[in-house]
């Protein structure tokens, strides 16, 4: 429920199930287009773990199998890299009681394509004891962040860390799904239909395949990763995974952009 206070028809009270409910779903996501929300309750769900998987996988790995994931997989995302042909794929689930994941290796093996570039580029670095992998990817790319060539090498270099990266952990939902980013960023996120969980229409991935393409043949210096999310179709009407198809999956595309300056400009 909420109350809002809207300038032509004074103090609302919203729910669901109440007079208004048309407008409550209107509401939900009205970004304040509506009025001012003064009041709000949310529905809360217990908490929960999640068994994340993580592995390395190509393009076409990824177009072959990415129906059966959608329908395999509570939570599925992409980190496209580009510059290589390297797709993140990082799938969970509920955890199953007594779940032992087969987890990865330990950081500091994990960052080492990242420390040996910057250690090249930068061997006066000093200690790089105890940095994790977005504060190394953090270091190069403030080197040289409008040098396409530079980008695509720390790019590369992310590329390899994410191949040692792969295995599984069982954690608190929002351990898994709060991941560390990585500095400060500006994200650019779109938004569409992409079929059914039935049957999806792929146009989600001709999307960032097509916007890869293009960053490559413009040489535009796009660091990793182009971020790719589904969820099911929202009923608020405002909402831009908005659909009256129960059915209807919506991919989420999120561009980032480091603001790799001490003045955080772009």
């Amino acid at each position: 429920r909420m109350t809002l206070v809207t300038p032509g028809r004074g103090t609302l009270e919203l729910s669901a199930d109440g007079p208004h409910r048309e407008l409550f779903q209107w509401a939900r996501v009205g970004l304040g287009t509506l009025g001012v929300v003064a009041d709000v309750t949310l529905k809360c769900i217990p908490r929960f773990s999640l068994h994340e998987k993580t592995y390395c996988a190509s393009v076409a790995e990824v177009r072959e199998h990415h129906a059966e994931l959608l329908r395999t997989y509570r939570h599925v995302r992409y980190m496209w890299i580009p510059y290589t042909d390297v797709v993140v794929v990082v799938v969970s689930n509920v955890a199953e009681p007594g779940a032992k994941p087969k987890e990865a290796l330990p950081e500091n093996e994990r960052v080492k394509p990242l420390v040996d570039l910057l250690r090249r580029l930068q061997p006066n670095c000093g200690s790089l004891e105890g940095q994790n992998f977005a504060q190394l990817r953090e270091r190069l790319l403030v080197m040289d962040p409008l040098n396409p060539e530079h980008v695509a090498m720390v790019n590369r270099a992310e590329a390899e860390f994410w191949r040692l990266s792969q295995g599984e952990r069982v954690a608190d939902s929002l351990q898994i799904l709060g991941f560390e980013c990585g500095g400060s960023q500006w994200v650019l996120e779109n938004c569409f239909p992409c079929g059914t969980l039935s049957t999806p229409s792929l146009a989600d991935i001709d999307y960032v395949v097509e916007m890869k393409e293009t960053i490559e043949r413009n040489r535009i210096a796009a660091a990793s990763p182009i971020e790719q999310r589904w969820t099911a179709r929202s009923v608020s009407p405002m909402s831009p995974a908005y659909s009256a198809n129960k059915d209807d999956i919506f991919s989420w595309v999120g561009v980032i952009m480091y603001i790799t300056d001490e003045k955080n400009e772009a």
